[in-house]
């Protein structure tokens, strides 16, 4: 699961495509090694207070979570689409599952477990 840091670049710029490429290789390192793979989406934010530069978050969110999912289809890998439970209707994160716009509280995280549980079940079961 790369994350909102990589939106933001809190490391550099980085592109959806470094990122895809990231996610690749480590897929390709986890099964040369018969480790299973599960793949989680981005969470929502409402904006990146810390990186003012970076326009759109929410559509860059979208975007890249919309590659994650098709590279999960593209190669078998199992999916948690935690975004799916934690964006309101203008792909922000609930007001109610966070504090600060960008970070789940222990509710969001309660949300996002029997995602996360029944994407590793069914990755283990296959």
């Amino acid at each position: 699961m790369c994350g909102v840091n990589d939106v933001a670049g809190n490391t550099g710029p980085t592109t959806p495509g470094d990122l895809l490429n990231a996610i690749n290789a480590m897929v390709d390192l986890a099964r040369a090694h018969g480790i299973e793979v599960v793949l989680g989406t981005l969470t929502p934010v409402t904006g990146l207070p810390w990186a003012p530069a970076v326009q759109d978050p929410r559509g860059r969110v979208v975007a890249l979570n919309a590659e994650v999912r098709a590279l999960a289809a593209r190669r078998g890998l199992g999916l948690a689409d935690y975004f799916a439970v934690l964006a309101d209707g203008e792909n922000a994160l609930k007001s109610d599952l966070t504090r600060d716009g960008v970070h789940p509280t222990g509710q969001g995280y309660r949300e996002m477990r029997p995602l996360a549980e029944a994407a590793l079940d069914a990755a283990l079961n296959r």
